[in-house]
């Protein structure tokens, strides 16, 4: 009776354990993903601002053509024919495209940079969220184990618990693992304290 007593105290710590680790797991990865969102927020946020800069410099630009324009004519030149008021003017044009190419490219980097942090921030999440699933089904199977070692010391009659089998104890696929009590006779049956599927045998950690 002590020993199943306390092979069920030793499989509900395992669960709650391993709970708990995914959990976290799944909070870190949580977490990341906000990161990540925000991050990708400013992103969107540097992509406006630039746009905006640019438009301000061309924006700048066609004022101080205008101007420009109306002290070449005051000066009694015309622009499209004074060879020297044309290179002025080319000149001032090139320079704000040299502006525009150099203000694009570095918000382009910029924005490179942050989405580059934001995909780097979401792998990492979802790696600490597969990381915690791992360890929560190797502290299941721990407890399994530990479980059926602490059953299976506990032989004699009445009240005890006896193991009558040669098989393995723990049988396991990819993502379930199975604690086999078929094999175990006593005065009460563990099954009637852990729920079990109905072919009666095991049981069952979905992880």
């Amino acid at each position: 009776m002590l020993n199943e007593a306390a092979a069920l105290l030793t499989l509900a710590s395992a669960g709650i354990s391993a709970k708990a680790q995914k959990t976290m797991g799944k909070s870190q990865m949580l977490s990341a993903e906000l990161d990540a969102f925000n991050l990708e927020t400013d992103k969107k946020l540097s992509h406006i601002e630039a746009r905006q800069s640019h438009n301000d410099r061309m924006e700048i630009y066609r004022r101080n053509l205008s101007s420009n324009i109306a002290v070449l004519y005051a000066q009694g030149r015309d622009v499209n024919r004074d060879g020297s008021a044309q290179a002025f003017l080319a000149a001032e044009k090139s320079v704000v495209g040299d502006d525009l190419s150099r203000l694009d490219f570095m918000k382009m980097f910029e924005a490179m940079k942050i989405q580059q942090q934001a995909t780097t921030v979401r792998v990492e999440g979802r790696a600490r969220y597969a990381a915690a699933k791992i360890g929560a089904y190797t502290t299941i199977m721990q407890g399994f184990a530990n479980a059926a070692s602490t059953a299976a010391g506990g032989g004699g009659t009445g009240s005890g618990l006896t193991y009558s089998g040669n098989k393995s104890l723990i049988s396991s696929t990819n993502t379930k693992s199975s604690f086999d009590y078929s094999n175990f006779v006593g005065s009460r049956d563990l099954k009637t304290n852990i729920g079990m599927d109905s072919k009666g045998g095991r049981f069952n950690y979905n992880g």
